[in-house]
């Protein structure tokens, strides 16, 4: 009894057989893997670009709410302040907007400053109004034309003009005290040009140079290679997991990324000018973050959903 005991102790059974390990399916499980998820990525950005830039209403959409950030307005107020002290004569504005005491015995380079200051106040005012908000996005809606003009070149550096909402703004300060001296001021052509350039936006222009004909196929190129990895896969829903958790802490990093100041590198040689470049691009961006953002969470609560689901199944 006891030797046949021990003899069928020694019978290998199914369950207690050494597990197998399919070196070819994992290998090429992960690397479909990984190819998927830098796929996802790239799909994320090339999705947004062509629905934030090449989308007249959704761009339009997205940047008329600038007019409201104090960074905008400054560089609004600034270029149509300077266009006024360099384009008329700053001697009848003074006299128009200053008080007495503050022009006797000042040069008109010392008057500049004094009604630039004043007259600044005067266009934020102006910048504030509903009016000034409708005539922005109507500025917008013809700069977008131009912007995707750009992007189709392959511009290295993309141009918002703005000159329209600058010459609003001073034709609504020549119905006021400035109507004196309205037939005198003269505004250039490249008054509210901003131009944008840098890594961050350089970068934005690479990836959609090269994916703007081929969004569709990116995005089917992921699934395809994601199902590949799954499939090939010794374990199915283990590899889902894996995959979803993987998507999920790129697309995080990639929002955390951009929410990062540092994230936007923009030179225009003026301060103002700058941080007007800078809020636009953070606004222009903040879709994209969002978009990266709930991908990661979704993919983080289907994870634990179908772990969930295992365990239930298996009880």
């Amino acid at each position: 009894m006891a030797n046949q005991n021990k003899t069928s102790n020694t019978v290998p059974t199914k369950n207690n057989q050494p597990a197998k390990h399919h070196f070819v399916r994992t290998t090429f499980a992960t690397l479909f893997g990984m190819l998927a998820v830098w796929l996802i990525l790239a799909s994320i950005v090339v999705v947004w670009l062509n629905r934030t830039l090449t989308d007249t209403s959704t761009y339009v959409k997205t940047v008329s709410p600038l007019v409201t950030k104090p960074e905008v307005q400054n560089f609004i107020a600034q270029k149509a302040s300077e266009q006024l002290v360099n384009n008329a004569p700053i001697t009848d504005i003074a006299s128009t907007l200053l008080p007495a005491d503050q022009i006797t015995g000042k040069t008109p380079d010392q008057l500049k400053p004094l009604v630039q200051s004043a007259i600044n106040d005067d266009i934020k005012q102006v910048v504030s109004t509903p009016q000034f908000a409708k005539l922005w996005q109507t500025t917008n809606q013809t700069a977008h034309t131009q912007l995707i003009q750009q992007i189709k070149a392959g511009a290295p550096t993309l141009t918002l003009d703005l000159h329209p909402a600058i010459v609003g703004a001073i034709d609504q300060l020549k119905s006021s005290k400035l109507s004196a001296v309205s037939d005198k001021i003269d505004i250039s052509e490249d008054a509210g040009k901003i131009e944008l350039k840098g890594s961050g936006i350089e970068k934005v222009h690479q990836y959609y140079d090269t994916f703007q004909k081929a969004t569709l196929a990116l995005v089917l190129a992921a699934i395809v290679l994601a199902a590949l990895c799954i499939w090939i896969s010794v374990h199915h829903m283990k590899t889902l997991r894996r995959m979803l958790i993987m998507t999920a802490i790129s697309v995080l990093i990639l929002a955390l990324a951009l929410r990062a100041p540092s994230f936007v590198h923009l030179k225009t040689g003026d301060p103002v000018q700058t941080q007007a470049a800078i809020t636009i691009a953070e606004t222009l961006l903040r879709n994209l973050q969002l978009a990266a953002l709930v991908l990661g969470i979704g993919c983080i609560v289907i994870a634990i959903a179908t772990k969930l689901y295992e365990r239930f199944v298996h009880r």
